[in-house]
């Protein structure tokens, strides 16, 4: 026997609401957020996601931080999908063998993604997971939002429809703190 605060067709309500708790969740710094979940040994404490226009690719950029020394068998996932629910790819990890996985507690990490990695346009969410041999230290659900405009697109030689998930190559790179 609820109140009706809104009336409409359902799509469009519940668009409209997740729009509003997309605007909400971000409305802080990544580093401020309190909806987030772990044991918080170690936070992720920025998160950015930019269309480099002298690489011509996307690169994703990660800080984190900790009070301890090190951080032990660490794991990095970071999963993207459109704010229309279509997951696009996860960025993992565990999946480079290069990727340190002993690392300093308070770090960066830039992940640069392959050229021919071209999300058509849209709004996109990054939730980041922060792992340490199997125990979740920092989960933050919409991290980030960036969005893929036209104009970025027009600089490309083709359109793309992302639909479903795709495997992203990519390149990791430390940046210490």
């Amino acid at each position: 026997d609820g109140e009706v605060v809104r009336q409409g067709p359902a799509d469009e309500i519940v668009k409209q609401y997740k729009q509003t708790q997309i605007t909400l969740s971000m409305g802080q710094k990544l580093a401020d957020r309190t909806d987030r979940s772990g044991t918080g040994v170690v936070k992720a404490s920025d998160l950015t996601a930019e269309f480099d226009h002298d690489k011509n690719t996307w690169v994703v950029k990660l800080a984190y931080e900790s009070d301890l020394k090190d951080w032990n068998e660490a794991r990095i996932l970071i999963s993207i999908r459109r704010t229309t629910g279509e997951f696009f790819t996860e960025l993992n990890s565990l999946n480079i063998k290069e990727f340190a996985k002993n690392r300093r507690a308070n770090g960066k990490v830039e992940i640069t993604l392959s050229p021919d990695v071209l999300p058509s346009p849209g709004e996109y969410i990054c939730n980041v997971a922060l792992i340490s041999d199997n125990t979740l230290l920092d989960h933050v659900v919409d991290a980030h939002v960036f969005t893929v405009s036209l104009e970025t697109v027009a600089e490309w030689n083709r359109i793309t429809s992302t639909k479903g998930i795709c495997y992203v190559k990519q390149s990791w790179r430390s940046i210490d703190a």
